[in-house]
Parts: C-alpha cells; structure tokens; sequence
C-alpha cells in the first residue's frame, strides 16, 4: 500500500496486546476514491464496550510505522467464521470510510494547526477528525508540520506524538501535555538575508 509493504498478521500482531481486546483481524480494503485502506475488525473482551477507534489507532501507533496503522477500526460483538471454524473474512461488514463532513476548528489553537495541516498538505481546508495520514501527510511533511507548528504556536509536538494523534483534535485533546519551545522561531529570509 502506497510502495509499503504491509503484513496484516503483523498489525493484528500489536493489536493483540491490547488489554481490551480478545479478536481481532486487519484486511485491506478501498474507500470512495479507490485508495487502499487498512481495516482492523476488532472484539472487544467484553463485546461491544467503549473501545473507540481512536484509542486503537493510538496504541497501534505507539508500536508500528504510520503506513500500518489502520484507517478504520471496525468494532464487533464477535467475528464472523466459516464451518471450519476460521475466520470468515468475506463476511466481514463493510468499513464506514470517511463520510466527508468537515468539523471546523473551535478554537484559536484549532485553526492555526488547521492551517497548518492545510499548508503542508497542500489543500484547500482540513477539519479537525481529517487524518493526517490519511489525507496525505507522510514522515517528510510531519518534520515540516512539526516545525510549523513550533514557529506558529512556540509548542514542542514531537514525531511520536504526531503519528499517534493524527488529527487536529487529537493534538488539542494532548495541548496540556506538550511544552513549551524553547527554540528561536525560524523566520523567512531572502537570498541577501533579509528577513521577510
């Protein structure tokens, strides 16, 4: 998937390690516009509980690269099997891609990280739940996302913490918890020098 070699059993792999899940299977699948996806179908220990997706896609991000962290996480009481008593992967429900509704930035913080996102994305506008991932963003784009958000917000988001939020609201959601910079903000300068 987009020139990355993906081993589901790997994914399901780090899945398993999470204290609240007893099952849990990983195909790939496309959304609206033909992109591949990664699709986690999970089972809770205690059936459907209040294991969010988010939550997942967290812990898997904590323990794999970004391009094996699952788009979707499908939540099910059980997982569906054949006569043989395997896992029936053709019965698996469809994932619920993005639906396309755009959430707006809330806050001051919000819209300037909405910014940019947008920028180093190189689109129109991004809502807060839009995956940076998802939409484009790569380890290269992260580096230049992070230091944006330094120069804009003098806020220290590491790597790490940007492949496990992934969203605008998911960086809101841990604002408390980063640092300030200490680092001088970069500014733009022309080829003489001067400071634009």
């Amino acid at each position: 998937m987009r020139g990355v070699r993906v081993e589901p059993a790997e994914v399901e792999s780090a899945l398993s390690e999470h204290p609240g899940l007893r099952q849990s299977v990983v195909t790939v699948g496309e959304d609206d516009s033909g992109q591949q996806r990664l699709v986690a179908h999970v089972v809770p220990v205690g059936g459907q509980g209040d294991l969010s997706g988010d939550e997942l896609r967290r812990f898997v991000a904590g323990r794999l690269p970004e391009a094996l962290v699952p788009s979707v996480f499908v939540v099910l009481e059980r997982l569906p099997v054949t006569v043989g008593g395997r896992v029936d992967r053709a019965s698996l429900p469809e994932p619920a891609f993005d639906d396309g509704s755009y959430r707006a930035p809330r806050n001051r913080n919000e819209r300037v990280l909405a910014e940019a996102f947008a920028d180093v994305l190189e689109v129109d506008r991004v809502g807060i739940d839009d995956d940076f991932f998802d939409a484009g963003g790569n380890s290269l784009r992260a580096i230049r996302l992070v230091g944006l958000i330094r120069a804009e917000l003098n806020q220290e988001v590491s790597i790490r913490t940007l492949f496990a939020a992934r969203t605008i609201a998911g960086l809101s959601d841990m604002w408390e918890n980063l640092s300030r910079s200490s680092r001088p903000a970069l500014r733009k300068r022309t080829k003489n020098g001067e400071v634009l």
